[in-house]
C-alpha cells in the first residue's frame, strides 16, 4: 500500500493544483516563462557558477595520476566513474546553492516586486525559476560532458598503446592478451541471462542434481488459495496436519580419507551408527550395493533439511521452533537409484505460520557430503493429511510467472556470500557448476562466425597457490544449445575478481537464442563467486559517445529534480533551512533503503532481546516506539524520490550500453515526482505576501 500512497497523494495535489490554479494555468505565458528563465541564467552566470567546473576538472586530472587499478581495463573504468561522479556531485551542489538562495534573497531584497507587478502569474515564476536553473545545471553538464569525452579519449588511446606493446611482449599472458583484443572505450550491446542456477553436475539431458554438503539447495513458491487453507484448517482441528512431500533420488560414492574424517568431525549418521537404515538385511561390510565390496567404509546417510521462508526470503519459523520433522533431518529411503516420495510432517506453528501467509517458500537443503542428490520432475508439494494418515489434498507450487498452466520451476541455489553465491573447484573440472540460462537471445555472428562471451566472476577465497596448477584461477566453460541439441567442448576460462574476461565462442551454439552456460572450477578447493549476471553474450558493438550522452543525460534529469525540490522548500522557508531540508528529502528515500531489514516489522521484538530486557512493560515501550519510529520512517520515504532511479554509471562503468528502460525510469520519477511539487509550490507562493 505505501508504494502506491505516494502515487495517491501527488494525483490529488495536482488535482488541486489545477482545481485552484485554473486561471494561472490560462493565463501560462511561454515567452514570460522563459523571460524569467533568462533572468535567472544570467545571474547564475555572472555568480561565475561556471568557473567551479575548470576546478572540477582540474582535480579530476590530478586525481586519475593517483588511481591504483589492477589493469589497463580498470584505469579507463575509474577514470570514468570519477568523471561522472564529479559531474553529479557539482551539478547537485550548485543548483541546491543556487535554486535555495534565490527566491528568499528576491523576497528579502523586494526584487519579486518587480517581477509580481508585471502581468506574470506565480505558477509562470515557479516554473521559470526551475527552468532557469535546469538551463544551468544542462550548461554544467554539457562543458563536463565534452571535458569527459575528450580526457578519456586520451587517456584510453595512451593506455591502449602500451597494451598492444606488452601483449606483444608477452604473447603467453592471457590476461594482457584478453586486453589487447578488447577496446577499452567500447560500449557493448549485452544479452543476459533469464536464470542462474547451481548444480552439482551440468543438467545435460539429465535431471538436475545437488551436491551433498555444498551448501546446495532449492526452493519452490507456494501460494494457497481460501479453500486450500480452509482444507489445512479443518484437517488440523480433527487431529490431521500438514506434511512437505519431496520426490528426491541420491547417488553415493566412497568418500575420501580426508572426506571420512570431516564426516566422523561433524557426527553426521553413517551406516555404522544407523545399521538398520538398509532393512532388516543390513549393508555387508558398511558399503552399500554398486559398490566395491572389498572395502570396508562406513558411509553417511543421505539425509536431507528442509526449510520455511516468508515471500522476504526470511525464516517463517525459526529453526529452534522446530517446524519440520519435529527438528531432524529427513533421511531418505535406502535404494535412492531413482527419485522417490519422501515426507515430513509440519509442526503446528509451522501450519498456523503458512495458512496466515499470502506466499511463502520451501526449501530443501542437500546436507550429506559425498551424495549427488537427484531431483525428480515435481519435486514438493504439501500435502493435506488426515487424522489417520489419509491424504486429503495435493497442494503444487505457485503457477509459473510465465505459463500460469503450470506449476513454478524450482531455483537451484548454493550458498550466497556477500556478493553472489559460492561453488568450488575440483581439479578434473567435475565440481559443483553455475548454469546461466539464455532464452529467445538473439545474437547475431561476428565476420569470423563467433560471438563473444562476457564473463565477471570473483573468487571468494583462495586454496593452495603453491601447486602450479592453482597459480591461475581458472574455470571451464560448456555452452549447451538447447535447440539444436549441440554442446561446446570445455572452453578455460580466467577468473580475475573485478575484471570482465571476453570468450570467442563458435556463433552455431547460441543459434536459436536458447542455450545455457556452464562454469565449472577448475583449481582444487577454491571457492569461486558466481552472480546472476556474471556472465553475458555480447550482441553488438555501440558507440561509446553516445552512452556517455546518455548518462550525462540521466544526470541532468536529477539536476532538474534538485532545482524543483530546491525552488519548492525556498517557497516557505529561509535559505539555509531549505538547502537542509533539500538535502534530506532528496536523500530520505535512499537512507530508509540503507537500513534494510532494520525497519521491517519484527525489529522492535530484536532491539528488545538485544538490550536484554526482563521487564514487560518497559519492553513492550521500547518495542511500541521503534516500532513506531520505523514505521513513521517508511511512511515518509514513501512520499520522496527515489534517486535509485538515476542510474548514471552502473551501466557504462561496465561498458554496457544504457538500456532505454533507465532513461524510462528517470524520467518518470521526474515528472511523477517534479509536477506535484512544482504545483505544490505554486499553491504555497500564491498564499504569500508578495504580489498584489
Amino acid at each position: 500500500m505505501l508504494e502506491h500512497l505516494g502515487w495517491i497523494v501527488g494525483g490529488a495535489i495536482v488535482l488541486v493544483g489545477i482545481v485552484f490554479g485554473l486561471p494561472d494555468l490560462v493565463r501560462l505565458s511561454p515567452r514570460r516563462i522563459w523571460a524569467i528563465s533568462s533572468v535567472s541564467f544570467s545571474e547564475s552566470i555572472r555568480r561565475r557558477v561556471l568557473w567551479m567546473t575548470p576546478l572540477a576538472i582540474l582535480g579530476i586530472i590530478a586525481l586519475a595520476q593517483f588511481l591504483n587499478p589492477v589493469d589497463a581495463a580498470d584505469a579507463i573504468r575509474q577514470t570514468t566513474k570519477f568523471c561522472l561522479f564529479a559531474t553529479g556531485f557539482i551539478v547537485a551542489v550548485t543548483t541546491i546553492i543556487l535554486a535555495c538562495t534565490n527566491l528568499p534573497r528576491e523576497i528579502e531584497n523586494r526584487v519579486i516586486y518587480t517581477v509580481v507587478t508585471k502581468p506574470t502569474t506565480r505558477l509562470e515564476i515557479v516554473i521559470g525559476k526551475v527552468l532557469g536553473f535546469a538551463r544551468v545545471s544542462g550548461a554544467v553538464v554539457l562543458i563536463m560532458g565534452v571535458f569527459t569525452l575528450a580526457y578519456l579519449n586520451l587517456r584510453a588511446w595512451r593506455v591502449e598503446a602500451w597494451v598492444r606493446e606488452q601483449a606483444a611482449l608477452n604473447p603467453n599472458d592471457p590476461t594482457l592478451q584478453n586486453l589487447a583484443r578488447t577496446k577499452l572505450l567500447a560500449t557493448r550491446s549485452l544479452a543476459e541471462p533469464t536464470a542462474l542456477s547451481v548444480f552439482a553436475r551440468p543438467a545435460i539431458d539429465a535431471p538436475p542434481s545437488l551436491a551433498g554438503g555444498s551448501s546446495q539447495h532449492f526452493m519452490l513458491p507456494f501460494e494457497l488459495s481460501g479453500q486450500q487453507k480452509d482444507t489445512i484448517v479443518a484437517a488440523a482441528n480433527s487431529g490431521g496436519g500438514l506434511a512437505v512431500l519431496n520426490t528426491i533420488g541420491y547417488e553415493q560414492r566412497i568418500p575420501t580419507a580426508e572426506e571420512q574424517k570431516m564426516i566422523r568431525d561433524m557426527r553426521i549418521a553413517t551406516t555404522d551408527t544407523m545399521p538398520d537404515w538398509s532393512g532388516s538385511e543390513g549393508v555387508s561390510g558398511g558399503v552399500l550395493p554398486g559398490l566395491p565390496t572389498a572395502l570396508s567404509v562406513p558411509l553417511p546417510i543421505p539425509q536431507v533439511t528442509i526449510r520455511l521462508y516468508d515471500k522476504n526470503m526470511n525464516p517463517l519459523v525459526e529453526d529452534k521452533d522446530k517446524p519440520v520433522n519435529n527438528g531432524d533431518p529427513i533421511t531418505l529411503p535406502y535404494g535412492g537409484d531413482k527419485p522417490r516420495a519422501v515426507g515430513a510432517p509440519l509442526s503446528q506453528g509451522a501450519v498456523t505460520k503458512i495458512v496466515s501467509a499470502d506466499r511463502f517458500y520451501v526449501s530443501m537443503e542437500a546436507t550429506t557430503p559425498t551424495i549427488t542428490y537427484v531431483v525428480g520432475r515435481e519435486p514438493t508439494a504439501l500435502v493435506c493429511l488426515s487424522a489417520q494418515g489419509q491424504p486429503l489434498a495435493v497442494i503444487p507450487p505457485a503457477p509459473s510467472p510465465t505459463d500460469p498452466k503450470r506449476p513454478s520451476e524450482p531455483l537451484f541455489q548454493a550458498h550466497r556470500a556477500r556478493y553472489g553465491m559460492q561453488i568450488r573447484g575440483k581439479a578434473d573440472g567435475r565440481g559443483s557448476v553455475a548454469a546461466f540460462s539464455f532464452q529467445n537471445v538473439d545474437v547475431p555472428a561476428a565476420r569470423d562466425g563467433r560471438v563473444m562471451v562476457e564473463t565477471r566472476l570473483g573468487i571468494e577465497s583462495a586454496t593452495d597457490f603453491e601447486s602450479e596448477a592453482n597459480i591461475v584461477p581458472r574455470m571451464n566453460m560448456v555452452v549447451h544449445n538447447r535447440t539444436t541439441r549441440q554442446t561446446s567442448p570445455p572452453v578455460p576460462v580466467a577468473v580475475e575478481s573485478a575484471r570482465i574476461i571476453l570468450t570467442p565462442i563458435p556463433a552455431e551454439l547460441v543459434r536459436g537464442g536458447n542455450f545455457d552456460v556452464y562454469l565449472s572450477g577448475l583449481n582444487e578447493g577454491m571457492r569461486y563467486r558466481v552472480e546472476e549476471g556474471g556472465v553475458s553474450v555480447v550482441r553488438a558493438q555501440g558507440s561509446f559517445a553516445l552512452n556517455l550522452a546518455k548518462s550525462m543525460l540521466i544526470l541532468w534529469l536529477m539536476a532538474v529534480l534538485v532545482v524543483i525540490v530546491a525552488v519548492f522548500t525556498s517557497t516557505f522557508l529561509s535559505w539555509p533551512i531549505a538547502v537542509v531540508l533539500t538535502v534530506v528529502m532528496l536523500l530520505g528515500h535512499w537512507g530508509v533503503e540503507q537500513l534494510g531489514d532494520a525497519t521491517g516489522s519484527g525489529i522492535g521484538q530484536e532491539v528488545t532481546q538485544a538490550m536484554g530486557m526482563d521487564d514487560p512493560t518497559a519492553a513492550r515501550i521500547v518495542r511500541t516506539s521503534v516500532g513506531a519510529l520505523t514505521g513513521a520512517l517508511n511512511f515518509v520515504s514513501a512520499f520522496l524520490p527515489d534517486l535509485s532511479k538515476f542510474a548514471a554509471t552502473e551501466h557504462i562503468e561496465r561498458g554496457v550500453s544504457i538500456p532505454a528502460s533507465t532513461l524510462r525510469d528517470a524520467a518518470w520519477v521526474l515528472v511523477g515526482y517534479g509536477v506535484p511539487v512544482i504545483l505544490l509550490a505554486y499553491l504555497i507562493l500564491r498564499k504569500k505576501e508578495v504580489a498584489p
